[in-house]
């Protein structure tokens, strides 16, 4: 499985310019409750120790990356809704997250014809405020693009746009008109706005503009505050000095109901984890009722990382905070990374949970495939990463040594070099006082000759 999992690693690093070839045993684990596996899958695939998870949280996502990632899509970024694809707009946002999701499933209900299902997804926060002054937007404002025309190669391509809350803060038009509204779900009267490509005629409706999606808000002035989620978090570090520290993460739940998680901490090797500093407090229950299990792997020096699982039953209108303690260890100075200052990373801690309800989510429903064998929604929640230093060495010492001793290595060499190969001769004193004063009356007499 280790050998298998390298090769998927270095595989996905090459198609998509990625720098997924880092990842190692130092930075690997197996959860054994946090990830299930998704979509059709045997009792067999149940098995944590098949299941692979690694993070590189120094790694960030680029135009590089975008290129491969679009050319997955049908007519890559000439047509469809990938045209709206510009890098210079995509990378100008408050957050973007980039993502490729692969399972099996069954074309019938015996699935005894499997298949996989490759899924592709971008999100992006924009701010029209900042990019236009103004809370009305169109397609053309935030991609600086707008769509050509639609995909022949794809069997639908829709936009979905959440109307539920249009009467919120004086309500928003649309333009044009959707063609259709879908509920979200079958249980609240909500709904989302469709825009179905194949039926707009590029042709003669837009002519060569292509078509614009366009917001405006009814009062354009009028801001309020949003819908407080049901279940969020905060995470970040602790500690003064180089030697110790620690990492609190607090998780809230606004819910009217109790909710039960599953929370992933994976620290590296370097931040040595202490079992017996865990804690977990709580603003309403005793921490005894909060824990429901743990799971706690320690971590090996340059080869294993530490893996902590906690199952937490959250009670309802409450705040739970889990502390835990950490030490630093001393990193050989081959093992710094080039910018050893700017300190090292601890991944996100990953939330899992299922939520009792869905409010402030936004999931568009899979119109093209109908194939969620999930009985149930589950939602997972990153946590900040954290940066924390180490104690790290003068790395400007060796530069100063090396010019010390090269300006004392040069001066001493050029000394003994000249006295080495220098020659010495005697020479006569009295001969050399005469030619002196002879050359001198030579000097005296020869311009009255000239004359």
């Amino acid at each position: 499985i280790d050998s298998a999992w390298s090769g998927l690693t270095n595989a996905l690093s090459g198609l998509f310019c990625a720098s997924l070839n880092f990842i190692d045993s130092t930075i690997t684990v197996s959860p054994a409750w946090s990830f299930r596996p998704e979509g059709a899958s045997s009792e067999k695939n149940l098995n944590s120790s098949r299941l692979r998870y690694a993070t590189l949280t120094r790694e960030t996502i680029c135009t590089e990356n975008l290129t491969p990632w679009r050319k997955l899509l049908p007519c890559d970024a000439k047509a469809g809704l990938s045209a709206l694809f510009n890098s210079l707009a995509l990378y100008n946002v408050l957050y973007h997250s980039m993502g490729v999701h692969v399972r099996p499933f069954c074309k019938t209900k015996d699935c005894k014809d499997p298949a996989i299902e490759l899924k592709q997804t971008l999100s992006l926060v924009f701010d029209p405020i900042l990019l236009a002054g103004s809370r009305d937007w169109n397609l053309g404002t935030l991609f600086s693009k707008v769509i050509p025309s639609v995909c022949p190669m794809a069997t639908s391509s829709k936009i979905f746009v959440d109307v539920s809350n249009n009467m919120t803060y004086g309500g928003f038009t649309l333009n044009p008109p959707p063609h259709s509204l879908t509920p979200t779900n079958n249980m609240k009267p909500e709904y989302y706005a469709v825009y179905d490509l194949n039926l707009i005629d590029f042709d003669q409706i837009h002519g060569s503009h292509g078509f614009n999606l366009a917001i405006e808000w009814k009062l354009g002035k009028k801001y309020g505050q949003g819908l407080k989620p049901s279940l969020y978090t905060h995470r970040y570090a602790t500690g003064i000095g180089d030697e110790n520290g620690g990492i609190r993460t607090r998780i809230y739940n606004h819910d009217e109901k109790d909710i039960t998680i599953l929370y992933l901490e994976v620290v590296p090797w370097y931040f040595r984890l202490y079992l017996h500093t865990l804690k977990i407090l709580c603003s309403k229950n005793s921490p005894h009722n909060v824990l429901l299990n743990r799971r706690y792997i320690p971590g090996r020096d340059r080869s294993r990382p530490y893996l902590l699982e906690l199952a937490l039953r959250l009670p309802a209108k409450s705040s739970t905070t889990i502390q835990i303690d950490f030490q630093r260890a001393f990193l050989k100075w081959t093992e710094h990374p080039p910018n050893a200052h700017h300190g090292f990373y601890i991944s996100s801690a990953v939330i899992t949970a299922i939520l009792p309800s869905d409010v402030n989510t936004t999931s568009p429903p899979l119109i093209s495939s109908k194939r969620n064998h999930d009985k149930e929604a589950i939602t997972r929640i990153y946590t900040e990463a954290l940066l924390v230093t180490l104690p790290t060495p003068d790395f400007s010492m060796p530069f100063i040594v090396i010019c010390l001793t090269s300006t004392v290595v040069a001066i001493a060499f050029g000394s003994i070099h000249n006295l080495t190969t220098r020659q010495y001769q005697l020479k006569n004193v009295e001969n050399s006082k005469k030619q002196n004063i002879l050359s001198r009356l030579i000097s005296l007499v020869l311009p009255f000759k000239k004359k």
